[in-house]
């Protein structure tokens, strides 16, 4: 099948956009010298883990025809769009509706830990243009059991995002009482949000195991990407 390659190099162009530092400046800031020598020279390089590029597939794909939610149970999260969840700096009226934010790399979370980072979305009407759907993925590596633990992933985390207006939306659009049990990646997707300040929320159950996690969170919507004043370069759990 030609989607094996197809995604193969589409998640390389992910990689390359944040080693070459585009991100959050969205253009190259790092020179990379002549082999042998293979370390990069300034900028905002960030070599991505694989949770992190996980979130970004998933945060930039879009429904296949007659898929009528997202994740659909026969084809996920749908189709790969990598250009839907970066932003270049020569895109400059793009930039002014719609963002992109990253957890740091560094982020991690342990048994029974919650965090909580914000995001704050411009109110309907500023900079409108066609608005985009606010869009939030988390994504994470199992980490490994003995195998005689009869649960498809022992490392539950839950992602919900609280609304301005008090709702909460649940990770991969399963309510509150059969929230996901059976997959590493979860995303929320909130068409035509209202503006204001959202919660998102990160919740590890108790463990047996002293681990900890690294996810990754990727969020996308509409805010002007290059105000680093409202939000943050990078998303702040706390």
């Amino acid at each position: 099948s030609m989607a094996t390659p197809g995604a193969a190099g589409s998640t390389a162009l992910l990689a390359q956009y944040l080693k070459d530092g585009f991100y959050p400046s969205g253009k190259r800031t790092v020179d990379w010298p002549s082999w042998p020598n293979t370390q990069p020279k300034g900028g905002d390089s960030i070599v991505p883990s694989m949770s992190l590029l996980k979130a970004l597939i998933s945060n930039g794909a879009g429904p296949i025809r007659s898929s009528s939610r997202i994740p659909d149970s026969n084809k996920g999260f749908g189709a790969m769009h990598v250009s839907d969840c970066l932003v270049f700096a020569d895109e400059i009226e793009k930039a002014e509706r719609f963002g992109l934010r990253i957890s740091p790399q560094d982020f991690t979370i342990g048994s029974g830990e919650e965090f909580v980072a914000d995001i704050v979305l411009l109110e309907k009407g500023q900079n409108e243009g066609q608005r985009k759907p606010f869009v939030v993925s988390l994504a994470w590596l199992d980490p490994p059991t003995n195998g005689a633990l009869d649960v498809p992933v022992y490392a539950d985390i839950d992602l919900f995002v609280e609304s301005p207006d008090g709702r909460v939306f649940y990770g991969n659009q399963i309510d509150e009482d059969n929230e996901e049990a059976y997959s590493t990646t979860e995303r929320v997707t909130i068409t035509n949000a209202v503006g204001g300040r959202y919660k998102i929320h990160i919740k590890c159950p108790k463990l047996t195991m002293k681990v900890k996690i690294f996810p990754s969170v990727v969020v996308n919507g509409p805010f002007k990407h290059f105000d680093f004043n409202v939000n943050k370069e990078f998303l702040e759990f706390r």
